[in-house]
């Protein structure tokens, strides 16, 4: 039996995956718009049309933000249907990428670039709470974001042993030199959330100076 929050959750999921359906919709129509203007441009000559490479270049920055809008959605949509199941298989390297996608304006008001490890090439598999491994993911990306200056960059990588599968999120630059990382991270509001989040899907977390990270273990 669900409790109240869950089933919240799953309303506003719901919700969420219904409006961004039909919003990818209206980008549809409008894509057909512009290629219908495209068309109707070719058909008409310079003398007629003198404005045609100006016209042609809105269109083009159209296109761009169409482009844009379509994945800003089918981001929102996986996470909307992140909640659809209280366990599942998911695949570290994509909640990743989902997760910067997610976090994107957050790290860009910080001027901050979040990327993800250029080693994550195989596919890792976990079975885990969806919905409370992007929450995890969002509150390390938010921890590290507090700590750091403009300029700074923060890698994403999965890791895979024996015994556990899970992630790493390295602060790589933009940390004042000299800062101690871990007794930063343990002071700030965020520990305790991390430390309950990481509880409830039966994972570890550990910070380590040396690399100034956050190292989480996710145990299948």
């Amino acid at each position: 039996m669900m409790n109240i929050e869950e089933k919240q959750l799953l309303f506003f999921g719901k919700v969420t995956a219904g409006i961004t359906h039909e919003l990818k919709n209206v980008f549809a129509i409008i894509m057909e718009s512009c290629g219908l203007l495209e068309d109707i441009i070719s058909l008409t000559s310079d003398e007629a049309f003198p404005t045609r490479q100006k016209f042609q270049k809105s269109l083009a920055g159209i296109q761009n933000q169409i482009d844009r809008g379509v994945k800003l959605l089918n981001h929102l949509n996986s996470f909307a249907h992140s909640p659809d199941a209280p366990a599942a298989d998911v695949e570290i390297g994509q909640m990743l990428e989902l997760i910067i996608a997610l976090s994107y304006r957050f790290a860009k008001l910080k001027k901050v670039t979040l990327e993800l490890s250029s080693s994550a090439c195989r596919p890792l598999f976990v079975k885990t709470r969806p919905a409370a491994l992007l929450m995890l993911l969002f509150y390390c990306i938010e921890c590290c974001l507090s700590l750091m200056t403009a300029g700074g960059s923060i890698i994403l990588s999965p890791v895979k042993t024996e015994k556990f599968s899970g992630f790493h999120i390295f602060c790589q630059s933009g940390l004042d030199k000299g800062i101690d990382f871990k007794k930063e991270v343990t002071s700030s509001s965020l520990w305790s959330e991390l430390q309950f989040i990481v509880g409830e899907i039966g994972g570890n977390i550990r910070l380590d100076d040396a690399v100034q990270g956050i190292f989480i273990e996710i145990h299948s």
